[in-house]
């Protein structure tokens, strides 16, 4: 059962708060699933290991890295029990900084596209990486401004989130919108459309990045870029979990076409069993034995979890 988080603001008209955290290696224990419905949260690591689990599967935050979470994501949290993790959470209402409830053009094309592409996961940034270096200046500005406190911090905080936001939305979730006022694809999305129809096509295949991104007429810097512009992943890591859909669906709906599982991993484009089961626990957080099982005994669990994969793989 999933909780529901909402935070106690001290002023209400402040929607923001910024927190430090530290979990102790004996205390790796994983969370319960949570959701916040209506505040995004970002978790930036000082020190350690954070395991962030979404419905697509497990991210690891390391020192240096943060992840943002947005409005509706279910997750779960867990440390390392190997070593202490800190980190501090950031937590706010966007419609601080947007007006979310009216359904106008600018909530429509500066909040929607970004809450909407991390709907089912979550999006890991890395200060090794020059784009997400830029939007974690922005997240750290707001942790200094709220510790700190000088005079007009409130202010301050409402422009960083702003222009946070902005950066989210031009790496991963720009929608280009003409004067008529009708939302069209933009060129990264038409490529990714297409790369994604062909591994749709030829998932069961061993095909490689350099041959996605000769489908769509780019290199394949250029093709993880569009990618992670529009599906907030990369275009290998979008084929394995294409790949793992389609075990699923196997199981799901047609588990007299396969004798083994090692069958299934083949049919499906994994050539080695192991890599396969380790990559369906990965997104389903069972393995395909465990699935079959949870089919009979937990039909509507098991539908949940497919569900959730099948639509963090249908496209955009």
């Amino acid at each position: 059962m999933d909780i529901e988080l909402k935070y106690d603001y001290p002023n209400p008209d402040y929607p923001v708060a910024v927190n430090f955290w530290e979990r102790k290696k004996e205390d790796a224990a994983q969370s319960d699933w949570v959701v916040r419905s209506e505040e995004a949260e970002v978790l930036v690591v000082n020190n350690g290991e954070l395991r962030v689990i979404c419905d697509d599967g497990l991210h690891s935050v390391f020192a240096g890295q943060g992840v943002l979470l947005t409005p509706g994501s279910r997750h779960k949290l867990s440390s390392s029990s190997t070593e202490d993790t800190a980190f501090y959470s950031v937590v706010f209402r966007p419609d601080f900084a947007i007006d979310t409830s009216l359904d106008n053009d600018i909530a429509a094309r500066f909040f929607g596209p970004v809450r909407d592409r991390f709907k089912n996961t979550c999006l890991v940034m890395d200060e090794a990486n020059l784009r997400d270096e830029s939007a974690l200046d922005r997240i750290n500005d707001i942790i200094a401004a709220n510790t700190i406190k000088k005079f007009g911090y409130e202010m301050a905080t409402k422009g960083y989130i702003c222009m946070l936001w902005v950066l989210l939305l031009d790496f991963y979730g720009r929608v280009e919108v003409p004067f008529n006022g009708r939302n069209v694809p933009s060129q990264d999305e038409l490529r990714v459309k297409s790369a994604i129809a062909y591994m749709e096509e030829s998932y069961a295949d061993p095909i490689t990045l350099e041959d996605i991104a000769d489908r769509i007429h780019v290199s394949r810097n250029e093709c993880c870029r569009c990618f992670k512009r529009v599906m907030a992943v990369s275009p290998v890591d979008f084929l394995i979990r294409l790949r793992i859909f389609q075990a699923a669906k196997i199981l799901y709906k047609d588990p007299l076409r396969v004798d083994s599982i090692s069958e299934l991993g083949f049919m499906t484009g994994f050539n080695n069993t192991s890599y396969f089961n380790r990559m369906f626990k990965r997104y389903l957080e069972c393995t395909p034995r465990e699935f079959s099982k949870m089919l009979k005994s937990d039909p509507d669990k098991a539908k949940k979890i497919f569900d959730s994969l099948q639509e963090s793989v249908t496209g955009i």
